[in-house]
């Protein structure tokens, strides 16, 4: 992929995560949708200033700018999935350690079903997208 901007390659095959997540599955969202952030991004920095800095340097130059709106979005899209790429890992799960089930708990109000595809189906952030686990925050709680 031309431009200064690449596809950094998955930390696992694409068929990897199966049976959770299907190697077609890995393969459009991967291959397609994610290169397609690092095509645009790298089409719309051509020839400017962003062409030659780091990814994390894109985003904060760009973040709140009309005129860079587009470059933001496919910078952050294009660093948040590879991002996502790296915090799976196949055949993991499992019980979280003690003290981050109780934090769970003690945050949401609920014991997580460690037996669903995830904690983000158990807590619904499919229904809710302002539930996105970022971090602990005192007072915030969701509710089903």
């Amino acid at each position: 992929m031309p431009g200064p901007f690449q596809l950094p390659p998955l930390p696992w095959a694409e068929n990897a995560l199966e049976p959770v997540i299907s190697a077609r599955t890995m393969g459009l969202h991967y291959g397609k949708h994610h290169a397609t952030y690092v095509k645009n991004l790298n089409d719309l920095v051509a020839g400017t200033r962003f062409a030659d800095m780091p990814l994390e340097h894109v985003i904060a130059a760009s973040v709140g700018n009309d005129e860079t709106r587009k470059i933001f979005n496919n910078a952050a899209q294009a660093w948040n999935h590879a991002f996502f790429w790296n915090c799976l890992k196949p055949r993991s799960g499992g019980e979280p350690p003690r003290a981050i089930a109780r934090a769970i708990d003690e945050s949401f109000g609920l014991k997580p079903d460690r037996k669903s595809p995830g904690l983000g189906v158990t807590l619904g952030i499919w229904k809710r997208p302002d539930a996105a686990l970022l971090g602990r925050r005192p007072g915030v709680r969701f509710d089903r």
